[in-house]
């Protein structure tokens, strides 16, 4: 088997190959012999990009982390006011949860957390992906439109509500919830809408 990429090229294919595996079958599904066959290219190959399945799975969770980022950034532009990027920025995260299930589990492994957690995995989940919410409601502040406090223990509290959700779709009891668009539609909408109570001033 010809390993038939340019200079690049062979990690974004091997990147690109481990979601389809993730999609369709499941994080533990993976495995590196798997993804090279996926790719078209030889079983040695990855090798040359990643030192092990740990290092494939923060490279895929990086991917996944800056989708993410890309996704609350144009929610929260599509915002006219805080009030409303919080309402974008809430249904666009759970929105990902639903759409992409795998990778929501992925992006939460224990593995790629805390102490020896991957640099790049860590920067995006904790910084990147997390910003526009802070800017969200740090506006929010700015405009009196949001309750007095520290901006980070407020957008923390609204995270929580919203990614506890999104896990009980996705892990939990609202799996049912998740699968009938017209009750999810309703839960996910009564969820936001009490996290943006929490937040308002009064």
């Amino acid at each position: 088997m010809v390993d038939a990429y340019h200079h690049g090229d062979l990690r974004r294919a091997l990147v690109e190959a481990a979601l389809a595996v993730i999609d369709e079958d499941g994080v533990d599904a993976l495995t590196l012999r798997g993804v090279a066959r996926r790719a078209g290219v030889s079983h040695a190959a990855p090798y040359h990009h990643f030192a092990d399945l740990a290092d494939l799975r923060a490279a895929v969770a990086a991917e996944c982390f800056a989708d993410l980022r890309d996704r609350m950034v144009r929610a929260r532009a599509a915002g006219a006011s805080p009030d409303r990027q919080v309402r974008e920025l809430g249904r666009s995260y759970i929105d990902y949860a639903v759409e992409r299930p795998n990778r929501f589990r992925l992006m939460w492994r224990p593995e790629l957390r805390g102490p020896g957690a991957p640099g790049e995995v860590v920067a995006l989940a904790g910084e990147e992906s997390y910003r526009p919410l802070l800017a969200a409601v740090a506006a929010g502040q700015h405009t009196r439109l949001f309750r007095a406090g520290e901006v980070p223990d407020l957008a923390l509290f609204a995270w929580a509500t919203v990614h506890g959700f999104a896990t009980l779709l996705v892990d939990g009891p609202l799996a049912d919830t998740a699968a009938d668009p017209a009750r999810l539609a309703a839960a996910a909408e009564n969820v936001v809408e009490l996290t943006l109570t929490g937040l308002l001033r009064h």
